[in-house]
């Protein structure tokens, strides 16, 4: 068994690329980062508990490819966590980035945290890989992604007042990895909501937070309601009967949220909403090759998500994709002051000069004449 699902890195999915269509899923109700939907709807097949340990162990043991990007390891139940962290061990001794969802817990802990005895495991054997992981002389980086779904549920069902919610949150010790903020109609969108949490992470030391607009298809808004009628008060008023039916209208009727919004509110309480492209471990220029490439995709991201022309976020899209799959090291080629390659290269298509500001603001910031990115940031997050 391996990573069978597969995509383009892109910034609003985390960066991305492999992720398991078969996985042993929590009860917690969750988001899939990848697919950027309702969690428990979006496995291929969902392990029975009973089979959890030695799908993970197959998982460690099998073949990675011949350049393997950041490994998504969804939640899990709490006694497959030792295995989950075994795992994303032996597949940081191999110099591949992983990323590692958490639930956060509507009583104040990490739903799915990993044990501290279960914090270091011991890697599994790992088998013959490609010479590119073989090579690798690092252990890859772990990003971890705090997912608040059942704490907002809760809130948004009348089972936890604001400064409850804030403070479940604040208690999930949020500097210890990038806090997802899953805009959620009715649930997470309120901006006095969101301005409020995110002046409470920042308090409590988070840095980074990922906005991510879940596509949900009619059966995951109504497994939202039900997850979010488990998590309402039990006393019997008829308060939490009315806050599901606005609940239900709001899911059902209302239209996509804005992130962008979402994220100018978390930088102006000091928080990171564009978080960089994690980078394997391994020697060799593929790691300044994937930089460049998340560089140029978030800059294409940026612009068109300020409705620019799209033909130009696609041309830097082309050329991000162009440069990582290339054996051309970009830093060097900005060392060397040897840019003027690129102009020569089909994939630009006349975004050649964009793309070597890009790549001079990238790698060399003191010597770049301009600063695209930056400039794109900063008209995001005005």
């Amino acid at each position: 068994m391996s990573f069978r699902g597969e995509q383009r890195p892109e910034p609003g999915r985390c960066w991305i690329r492999h992720h398991p269509t078969a996985w042993p899923a929590p009860e917690s109700p969750w988001i899939h980062l990848a697919k950027g939907t309702w969690g428990p709807d979006a496995l291929v097949r969902q392990v029975p508990p009973e089979d959890g340990a030695a799908t993970l162990e197959e998982l460690g043991r099998g073949s990675l490819g011949k350049a393997p990007d950041l490994i998504y390891l969804p939640p899990a139940p709490a006694d497959l966590q030792a295995a989950r962290g075994t795992l994303a061990t032996t597949l940081r001794s191999r110099g591949v980035p992983v990323l590692v969802q958490e639930v956060l817990g509507v009583e104040g802990a990490a739903k799915d945290a990993v044990p501290a005895a279960a914090a270091s495991p011991q890697a599994l054997p790992a088998p013959p890989q490609p010479a590119l992981t073989q090579a690798a002389t690092g252990r890859g980086p772990q990003r971890t992604v705090l997912d608040p779904t059942p704490v907002l549920l809760a809130f948004a069902a009348g089972g936890l007042g604001l400064e409850e919610m804030v403070e479940r949150l604040a208690e999930a010790e949020p500097d210890r990895g990038t806090l997802l903020w899953p805009l959620l109609p009715g649930i997470s969108d309120d901006p006095k909501l969101q301005a409020r949490a995110c002046e409470v992470l920042a308090a409590a030391g988070a840095v980074r937070v990922q906005p991510l607009t879940p596509v949900l298809a009619p059966q995951d808004c109504r497994s939202l309601l039900e997850a979010a009628e488990a998590l309402a008060p039990r006393e019997g008023s008829a308060a939490p009967v009315e806050r599901l039916d606005e609940l239900h209208r709001a899911l059902f009727h209302s239209a996509p949220l804005d992130e962008r919004a979402f994220a100018r509110r978390a930088a102006a309480a000091g928080l990171d909403p564009l978080a960089p492209r994690p980078l394997p471990a391994v020697p060799g220029s593929l790691a300044a090759r994937r930089r460049a490439a998340g560089r140029l995709a978030q800059a294409a991201d940026l612009w068109l998500r300020l409705g620019r022309r799209e033909s130009t976020g696609s041309a830097l899209f082309r050329a991000g994709r162009w440069i990582e799959a290339s054996g051309h090291d970009p830093e060097a080629l900005v060392r060397e002051g040897n840019l003027v390659l690129l102009a020569s290269v089909e994939a630009f298509a006349g975004q050649d000069r964009r793309v070597e500001a890009l790549l001079w603001e990238l790698f060399d910031p003191e010597g770049a004449a301009e600063t695209p990115f930056a400039d794109l940031r900063r008209e995001y997050l005005a």
